[in-house]
């Protein structure tokens, strides 16, 4: 698990980090106090990802994070669903 911060000490967003067999890195995040500084992690994730020989990375948590992410050069791969169930 991974805590992210700015350099002013903002806390940005927390991942969880799994490396798949097939060369993918995957991060599941939430956020934290979010400024713009989304190139932060993306820079860190790219890093990341490289240092482990992976040739791509995945990163899963809200639509606003595909929003935001956009930029960067993510795509949506996944649809998820989700059904509550009444106790």
């Amino acid at each position: 698990m991974w805590f992210c911060y700015t350099g002013n000490g903002r806390l940005i967003g927390i991942v969880l980090v799994s490396q798949t067999t097939s060369g993918v890195l995957t991060f599941f995040g939430a956020a934290g106090d979010v400024m713009n500084e989304w190139a932060t992690l993306d820079a860190d994730f790219v890093a990341l990802a490289k240092a482990k020989g992976c040739g791509s990375f995945e990163f899963r948590g809200r639509r606003g994070f595909l929003r935001t992410f956009k930029q960067f050069g993510m795509r949506e791969k996944y649809t998820v669903m989700e059904r509550l169930i009444d106790a």
